[in-house]
């Protein structure tokens, strides 16, 4: 892409000041905030507002209060065929389109720039957003035929087809599998790299190993947040909080005297807790600093040491002998340290209670 840049020469920011989102007069979101390039996320609870925000920011809603500016222009101001030019926008909906191939879907988004007829330029340009979103496999196969992954891919290709300077996404990997959510994400963090891209998620571990910036919705008001502890503000109220994998709320792991200890990876632990319920204190690891587990956890109450810790194998055995029961899950080889068979080699050399755990009985054993 970077060849072509067009309106994308420039670092565009967005720029909400003292902005009331919000449908026929009434107020759902407040918000005030400067987003430049790269990758910002927005959370937040069904209904919170994440959708009514984006819409604004798109200028297909006007602000009760406030205004919305892309490199200083009111949103709500410019022509339709301006706005489409600087924002590319794909709300969380898949259109039905039974006799459009790829290619086709994908050239739609050239429309705002293109004059009676489509140029070489813009088929340049189509080329590049669907090299870009990994589909060209897919250029010639019709729509309608994919799967909700791919189709989530060529919609976000029509976006960029056209070089907006903002790209705004409502949910993208909803309803999609763990491999084309991650795959969503790798595309969304490398085209943040040239244009600001904001999107709303409830994707709480993806958007903590792929954002730069993440911001969450609480009581109808948008905050940056600081720190995953913060998430705690924005699903659960006292001793619950939001499992990522059920977006239910769930118990925070209690503090006891007595504590277990769990060696698993890519999400096995808190699974694994979530089905045994928490009784006891809980440490794990070590873990990858980015592991599922090891931001999940953390977040629920347990004790994580990282592969980064000091001595992260020394802690690790000194938090094993403590604990009553060692949880030893059956995760591939990429889930886990080489340390970690050494530390269940360990544990039976001194006689610790294990328990094995393999990943069908958690209903993942075709995701890992």
């Amino acid at each position: 892409m970077h060849g072509h840049r067009g309106d994308n020469d420039r670092d565009s920011c967005v720029d909400i000041a003292s902005c009331i989102a919000g449908y026929r007069g009434k107020p759902v979101v407040s918000a005030s905030a400067r987003i430049c390039k790269g990758l910002t996320c927005i959370l937040g609870p069904n209904g919170s507002g994440k959708t009514t925000l984006l819409k604004t920011i798109a200028g297909l809603l006007d602000p009760i209060e406030g205004a919305v500016l892309i490199d200083g222009l009111n949103m709500s101001l410019v022509s339709v065929v301006e706005r489409a030019k600087i924002v590319g926008i794909h709300l969380s909906q898949i259109p039905t389109l039974p006799l459009f191939k790829v290619r086709d879907v994908v050239l739609l988004g050239r429309t705002p720039r293109a004059g009676l007829f489509f140029t070489e330029e813009d088929m340049t340009y189509v080329e590049e957003a669907i090299k870009r979103t990994r589909i060209e496999d897919l250029s010639e196969a019709y729509f309608n035929q994919l799967s909700d992954g791919q189709k989530r891919r060529v919609m976000i290709a029509m976006a960029l087809s056209r070089k907006p300077r903002v790209l705004l996404l409502d949910e993208p990997t909803s309803f999609l599998d763990p491999f084309n959510r991650r795959k969503i994400f790798e595309i969304l963090k490398e085209v943040s790299r040239e244009i600001s891209v904001i999107l709303s998620t409830h994707d709480i571990d993806l958007a903590a190993i792929f954002c730069d910036t993440i911001y969450y919705i609480d009581r109808g008001v948008l905050r940056k947040m600081e720190s995953l502890q913060e998430l705690g503000k924005i699903y659960g109220e006292g001793d619950t909080i939001l499992d990522p994998f059920t977006l239910k709320l769930e118990p925070v792991i209690p503090k006891s005297d007595r504590s277990i200890h769990i060696l698993g990876g890519c999400g096995s632990g808190t699974l694994y807790l979530r089905k045994t319920g928490y009784r006891y204190s809980v440490t794990t690891g070590p873990l990858y600093p980015n592991d599922l587990d090891a931001i999940v956890l953390k977040r629920l109450g347990a004790l994580v040491i990282t592969t980064t810790d000091d001595d992260p194998f020394e802690s690790a055995i000194e938090h094993i002998k403590r604990a009553e029961l060692l949880v030893v899950i059956d995760t591939p080889d990429y889930c886990k340290p080489p340390e970690t068979s050494l530390l269940v080699k360990e544990a039976i050399g001194m006689g610790k209670k294990l328990v094995h755990v393999d990943l069908a009985s958690l209903g993942i054993a075709d995701l890992l």
